[in-house]
């Protein structure tokens, strides 16, 4: 069939679960509900996200943070709120150009953005912490990861010439 519209917003990146859509902006994270209607925004006040995940009652986002030129600061973030709105917590800062982002029970998962070299696929605990490296690329941006999902056991991500998967 066709498609029906959900939210009318300038619209940066997007998770659902089984009664919402979260829709990211440059005004922070709103919800909609999945059979339509208008967004209210959750979180506002934090750097426009790069990418969403749900899982559970908890809301997780990257903040990419400063470039210079085509480098960036190593200023960004990840974050995570309530899925029905409340404070922002970051859960880890300082990053280079975290981007990415899947949750499990037990972590989040990070990718870093597209360009920004050969970044490491990391994980953070949900209730926040020290970034561990689940996957260092080799040199090169032919090996840099793109994008990532979890499963039960492993976290599953593309590089620009491969999926591949990793055990947690």
């Amino acid at each position: 069939g066709l498609p029906q519209n959900v939210v009318d917003a300038p619209i940066g990146a997007l998770a659902v679960d089984a009664a919402w859509v979260y829709v990211t902006s440059s005004d922070g994270v709103a919800r909609a509900p999945r059979s339509g209607g208008a967004f209210t925004t959750i979180v506002s006040g934090v750097q426009p996200p790069c990418s969403i995940a749900v899982d559970g009652n908890s809301l997780f986002w990257t903040e990419t943070g400063s470039w210079t030129i085509d480098s960036p600061n190593g200023d960004g973030a990840i974050m995570s709120a309530p899925v029905n709105g409340g404070p922002a917590v970051t859960l880890a800062a300082g990053l280079v150009a975290p981007c990415g982002i899947a949750a499990d029970p037990g972590a989040v998962y990070i990718a870093p953005i597209v360009g920004a070299g050969s970044l490491p696929l990391i994980t953070v605990p949900r209730g926040g912490g020290a970034p561990t490296t689940l996957y260092a690329p080799a040199s090169g941006p032919d090996a840099r990861t793109q994008a990532l999902a979890v499963d039960a056991t492993s976290v599953v991500f593309v590089t620009r010439d491969s999926v591949l998967r990793i055990g947690k």
